[in-house]
């Protein structure tokens, strides 16, 4: 009985932290999405802002 809580217990945690870690997963793919377009944008801002230097 005690062997089949223990491993009842061990289940659910597993089960917990593997939620954890496919929210963490899902949460680091939109921050590297944001930071692909934040780059392009940065980019794109870059070769405007060339258009107004003095020569």
């Amino acid at each position: 009985m005690l062997l089949s809580s223990l491993n009842e217990q061990a289940s659910s945690s597993i089960q917990t932290i593997s939620a954890s870690v496919e929210e963490q997963n899902t949460s680091m793919e939109e921050i590297s999405s944001s930071v692909t377009l934040l780059n392009g944008l940065a980019q794109d801002l870059s070769r405007e802002l060339e258009k107004f230097k003095v020569e």
